[in-house]
């Protein structure tokens, strides 16, 4: 199923990614600060995966 909902919540030791389809939610905990996961997902989203974004 695509997922229909998608946040990004700041917690003490860093970002908990949450998503969401029809039947199940998910969560991700990275040690990563909210903002720069935001930037880190909209990055990939842009990139082409044939050549992915080398920084």
């Amino acid at each position: 199923m695509p997922i229909t909902t998608v946040a990004i919540k700041s917690t003490p030791n860093g970002s908990r990614l949450f998503a969401e389809d029809i039947h199940t939610a998910y969560h991700l905990d990275l040690p990563i600060a909210e903002e720069d996961l935001r930037n880190l997902i909209v990055a990939a989203a842009k990139a082409d995966d044939l050549h992915p974004r080398v920084n």
